[in-house]
């Protein structure tokens, strides 16, 4: 029997003129009530996970400004 996927997440990148913008999401799509007072109760982080992907992005930044700038091949 497979597990129910109960949370969707993704990185999206999008072309700027300054490089690239990236956004990170997380949402929970399907989560029994008492497991969701559950985790609220034993870890309240869970509850708005906000500034730990705001960390996430931020840290993704630093390791890309390390590198050397390339621009991807437009389709045609």
């Amino acid at each position: 029997m497979a597990a129910a996927r109960i949370t969707r997440s993704g990185v999206d990148l999008e072309a700027t003129e300054a490089g690239t913008r990236i956004t990170q999401s997380f949402q929970v799509t399907k989560l029994p009530r008492w497991l969701e007072q559950l985790l609220v109760r034993t870890n309240p982080t869970h509850i708005d996970r906000s500034a730990a992907l705001r960390e996430d992005l931020h840290r993704l930044a630093e390791v890309a400004a390390q590198q050397e700038p390339t621009r991807a091949a437009t389709p045609s």
